[in-house]
């Protein structure tokens, strides 16, 4: 009962996968209408899209009308409208497991999502094809392509297509019992639909996660997670989600078993459904009210009639058949139930489900026992035991194949990670030479820049050197010009200097023979002068007036201070500045000092200053004496070398 009861709960998510329209004669015609007054071929591509969903209770009807749509796609080069027809004939293969020609439809998908950029249509054939690749136990391969899926999704930057990848991962984790793992992606997936304000897509979400905390036994988080889901159903205002929700609430309550809770909220979305009239959804609701109906067969029968109205294919309406013969054999009317449980073996029969089969031939061996047929029963306990047979060894097999996959998966995984092991090595020793190769050019660069700066700086120094060569022989010929010249000068000066002294000196001898000249005219005059006096009186009176001018004359001619005055003039001619220096530096010298010290000038004996001033030579000695202190000088000072110096 458990068992049956969560498949028909599945179904009732089956329900909003994607947007569902029930299988109606108004839609279907409303569809048809906007088919004949469609403007735009992209628009008929869309609406022949719908109709095929529309159609999906009947394949061959929905597979038409999806054929239709990707021919006019194609002609018109609607390349979003193409990749959208090759994912619905892939989602029309996939429920009937046909997932070889499913799998080839979602590459077609896929490549023309890459060839024409529509990374959304991408992700989406990526998730279907890694669904695909679950069902045939290829779950590496599965975690890769929905991983895939999601780096393409998050660069679509589309909020829903994100979502729908985090939801699809999350669903992988969970059929693999890595229940945290699952809920992690599904957390995800809800954060994101709410950012996103996608709340049906939210309301799904807790759903599925409700289903994870029921594999795990957690029922209050379960519980907690479907309310949830009805609070955002009743926000999205559609009496199609609130239904499915009450649905899911109501499944939960069951497991709970809290019955009229459950009872109650099946009849809610019946109540809500019946504007909809969604054919699933009803179908799934009256079937799980008549389960939960098996201790008043009376109801149960109601309500299991009611499901098998709305059974839109041959397995839904065998096991629907199979639950009111159950009700019928509790009522031991068997005639009744073995008619039901033959009604039933026959449409699952046609179906090949396996698993429902094997339990309506269980139920018919029962029936028969029941009527004491033990023939019938036994045979039919024999096909029960083949079919369950069967069902073992097809899931041994599966789990072989699954374990063959996984094996070959692994030794897959195991090549891939060892020629990615070494690629990564060869890429490694393709980088170290690259970089030895770059080190080596870097090196001959540098040693090339070094080599030209070096260069550079030769030529330079080289350049400055032939510059400071030539500024210096331009600077030694300047001063060999200068030296030259200053040697001219030099020797221009000597000359001058020469002729200066030569010329210095014989003016001091001219003065000092002027001098000594003057001084033997005076003696001369000195002399007559004595000799007058003498002859004075031995002449007669009649000359005495002759000697007497004769006297005056001499007198006139010996005059030593006009003599001291001539020879002064001359003297300041050949040495301008002496008396000036000799008074600057000594301000207390007399006359007759500076008479002195013009005669020592001039070079004169101090014989010869005594004989021209008419003084003795020990008055000279005396004179020269007094005028060494004057001039500051000790005994052994020279006082003729500093008058010279002078």
């Amino acid at each position: 009962m458990k068992s049956i009861q969560w498949i028909l709960i599945f179904t009732s998510y089956l329900i909003i996968s994607k947007p569902t329209i029930a299988q109606d004669s108004l839609k279907i015609t409303q569809l048809h209408q906007l088919l004949q007054t469609a403007t735009s071929d992209t628009t008929r591509v869309q609406t022949f899209y719908q109709l095929g969903d529309a159609y999906r209770n009947h394949p061959v009807n929905e597979e038409r009308y999806i054929q239709k749509g990707l021919k006019l796609a194609q002609a018109i080069s609607f390349h979003q409208g193409i990749a959208t027809g090759w994912i619905e004939l892939g989602a029309l293969k996939f429920r009937k497991q046909q997932n070889e020609q499913a799998l080839e439809y979602y590459e077609k998908a896929k490549q023309v999502a890459i060839q024409q950029r529509l990374p959304a249509l991408q992700a989406q054939s990526l998730n279907e094809m890694a669904r695909i690749y679950s069902r045939k136990n290829r779950f590496i391969k599965a975690l890769k392509t929905h991983q895939s899926a999601i780096k393409m999704a998050q660069f679509s930057k589309s909020s829903r297509q994100i979502t729908l990848t985090l939801f699809y991962t999350g669903e992988f984790y969970r059929n693999r019992k890595n229940y945290p793992r699952s809920l992690a992606y599904f957390n995800d997936a809800e954060d994101n639909a709410k950012k996103g304000g996608l709340m049906k897509l939210q309301r799904k979400i807790l759903a599925f996660k409700s289903m994870v905390f029921a594999d795990q036994h957690l029922y209050k988080k379960m519980e907690a997670s479907d309310l949830k889901g009805l609070k955002i159903a009743k926000k999205t205002g559609d009496s199609l989600e609130i239904a499915c929700a009450y649905n899911n609430l109501a499944g939960t309550y069951s497991v709970l078993k809290q019955s009229k809770k459950a009872i109650l909220f099946y009849k809610k979305a019946l109540q809500i459904n019946a504007a909809k009239k969604c054919i699933r959804l009803m179908h799934a609701l009256c079937h799980n009210l008549g389960s939960l109906y098996k201790e008043a067969p009376k109801k149960a029968l109601v309500y299991y009639k009611k499901a098998l109205q709305y059974c839109n294919n041959e397995t839904t309406k065998g096991i629907t058949l199979r639950a009111i013969g159950q009700v019928l054999y509790q009522q031991k009317k068997y005639a009744q139930a073995n008619a039901q449980f033959k009604q039933s073996i026959a449409l699952l029969q046609k179906s090949g489900i396996l698993d429902e089969l094997m339990k309506s031939y269980e139920q018919m061996a029962k029936c028969y026992a029941a009527t004491q047929q033990f023939k019938l029963a036994f045979q039919y306990h024999q096909l029960y035991k083949s079919s369950h047979d069967s069902i073992f060894n097809l899931r041994k097999g599966r789990q072989i194949v699954a374990l063959e996959q996984q094996l070959k998966d692994e030794e897959r995984a195991s090549a891939i990670a060892l020629l990615k092991k070494e690629t990564h090595l060869q890429k490694q020793r393709i980088a170290h030479q690259q970089l030895r190769h770059r080190i080596m050019l870097v090196g001959l660069i540098l040693i090339l820049l070094i080599v030209a700066l070096l260069y550079s700086r030769y030529r330079l120094r080289h350049r400055i050197i032939r510059q400071q060569s030539n500024l210096l022989q331009q600077e030694n010929a300047r001063y060999i010009e200068e030296s030259r010249r200053l040697d001219a000068e030099r020797r221009l000066k000597q000359e001058e200097n020469k002729r200066l002294l030569n010329n210095l000196d014989y003016k001091n001898r001219e003065l000092a023979t002027t001098t000594l000249l003057v001084q033997q005219k005076n003696e001369v005059l000195q002399n007559i002068h004595t000799g007058l006096v003498a002859f004075e009186n031995q002449i007669p009176q009649k000359w005495s007036k002759s000697i007497y001018r004769i006297q005056k004359i001499i007198q006139e001619n010996t005059n030593l201070e006009e003599d001291w005055e001539r020879l002064q003039l001359h003297f300041n001619e050949v040495h301008p500045a002496f008396f000036h220096k000799l008074q600057n530096s000594f301000c207390n010298l007399s006359q007759n000092d500076l008479r002195l010290c013009a005669y020592i000038k001039i070079n004169l004996s101090n014989k010869e200053i005594a004989r021209l001033l008419n003084v003795e030579f020990r008055s000279i000695q005396m004179a020269k004496y007094r005028l060494k202190k004057k001039l500051g000088l000790s005994k052994e000072d020279d006082l003729n070398e500093l008058v010279q110096q002078l």
